[in-house]
């Protein structure tokens, strides 16, 4: 009976242990199911920040070319303006001196006529 109680004694033992592995297992796998659920949703969401933040970028970026586009037709339309009034100037300061270089070979005629 001894030998018998010895070996019950020892299966039950062994039992136990094997018992208590499966249920630190059992624990050890359901902390790390946990974990992962978590990291799958801080995924997600770092993802959609991570697409909320292009977005904002992307709306800046086009702005800022919108912005620049304008400023460059701007500077573009002001530039020919003044290339413009300039070319006038230029324009009717020669013709005024033309003008008078026309009127002086008559007059010195006319003088010499007289």
């Amino acid at each position: 009976m001894e030998t018998t109680s010895f070996v019950l004694g020892m299966l039950t033992i062994i039992g136990l242990v094997f018992l208590a592995a499966v249920v630190l297992g059992m624990v050890k796998i359901y902390t790390l199911i946990k974990r992962l659920e978590d990291l799958e949703e801080q995924i997600v969401n770092d993802q959609r920040n991570y697409n909320h933040d292009q977005e904002r970028l992307d709306r800046r970026i086009e702005e800022y070319t919108s912005h620049i586009h304008e400023r460059i037709s701007s500077e573009g339309q002001e530039n020919y303006t003044n290339f413009e009034q300039q070319r006038k100037e230029i324009l009717s300061y020669v013709d005024s001196r033309f003008d008078k270089l026309q009127t002086k070979p008559k007059e010195a005629t006319k003088a010499n006529l007289s």
